[in-house]
């Protein structure tokens, strides 16, 4: 909790230097992690969305942390994204893209806004592999 606290003060105090769009932050802004695993991406999702929200989502006084999520089974990806709303807009921190290479792999891709959120990566890691579930 109290790593949580200090990434939320993090959050605050850069707010506005991000992002506002999933787009933008994996055209112009992020850091980028790739990882492969050998499970379908629905199931691979599920989870990071669920840890995610669990983790990153909570309100702050004139702000909320939200986890936005969106599946596509036609084209067999889904997006999530951990953004910052309030007053100033939206600001999107993290985004996370989970595509299936076929019906038993899947690649995702991690990308940060902010060198702050670095040391999401290894975290975001063990969820994809389904070795942790920490924060």
């Amino acid at each position: 909790m109290r790593m949580l606290t200090g990434i939320m003060l993090a959050v605050v105090l850069v707010a506005g230097c991000a992002p506002s769009s999933h787009q933008a932050l994996t055209r112009d802004y992020a850091d980028r992690q790739q990882y492969t695993v050998n499970e379908n991406y629905q199931s691979v999702y599920r989870r990071i969305q669920a840890n995610a929200r669990r983790c990153y989502e909570t309100g702050l006084i004139t702000a909320q942390m939200q986890v936005r999520s969106d599946l596509y089974t036609d084209i067999r990806e889904g997006v999530i994204s951990v953004v910052l709303s309030g007053g100033l807009g939206i600001d999107t921190y993290l985004g996370i893209e989970v595509k299936a290479i076929d019906d038993d792999h899947t690649r995702v891709t991690v990308y940060n806004a902010l060198s702050s959120w670095n040391k999401a990566q290894p975290v975001i890691r063990r969820w994809v592999e389904n070795t942790g579930n920490d924060c």
